[in-house]
């Protein structure tokens, strides 16, 4: 009889650290769009609106995942408690398209093919982004800007950003990446 209770203390106690007790949940993470109330007002203008299409965000397969992850040495870790809620790739288009909307508010900005046609077309490739265990976040990006008449940039442009941060929880990550991501929409000049 001991046996049988010992056994049976032994499997409720098994039970118990695998259904909940082991892991936290899993968090989805979005990168936020701008603070509506920090928009300039709307301006009233006879003249049409210029009209900028902003290209899907291209970027290399390794980054375009929903996986939220850290580079220690020669390892990227993937976290096990917080993902993307989309493809990052995604995730950036709509991020990048909302941070050039609110610097452009006399323009219409839309993602892809608008009802319109463009008067600009804005082509970004992000050739690498990485965050390290030691809190250096890096990107490497390219964009060119083409005008409905074929016009464009003479090559595309470039910009190496880098800053530093806390990497210990996911949300410090994704803190990261989004400071990386306003710097390339700064330093995107609108037409």
């Amino acid at each position: 009889m001991r046996h049988a209770v010992g056994v049976f203390a032994w499997t409720v106690a098994v039970a118990l650290a695998s259904c909940g007790c082991a892991e936290a949940p899993l968090r989805l993470y979005t990168l936020a769009a701008p603070d509506p109330s920090t928009d300039p007002p709307a301006t009233t203008s006879q003249e049409p609106e210029p009209v900028i299409e902003i290209e899907r965000v291209s970027m290399p397969g390794e980054l375009d995942t929903e996986d939220i992850a850290v580079r220690r040495g020669d390892v990227i870790e993937r976290s096990m408690t917080g993902r993307w809620v989309e493809r990052f790739s995604l995730l950036t288009t709509h991020f990048m398209s909302a941070e050039l909307a609110m610097r452009a508010p006399q323009s219409v900005v839309s993602e892809g093919e608008s009802s319109s046609p463009a008067d600009y077309r804005i082509s970004i490739h992000i050739s690498r982004m990485d965050v390290s265990s030691q809190g250096v976040a890096s990107l490497e990006a390219q964009w060119r800007i083409i005008s409905r008449e074929g016009i464009q940039t003479p090559v595309w442009e470039q910009r190496q950003i880098q800053v530093r941060g806390p990497v210990a929880t996911d949300q410090d990550v994704v803190t990261l990446e989004r400071e990386l991501l306003e710097s390339l929409a700064q330093s995107i000049k609108l037409p």
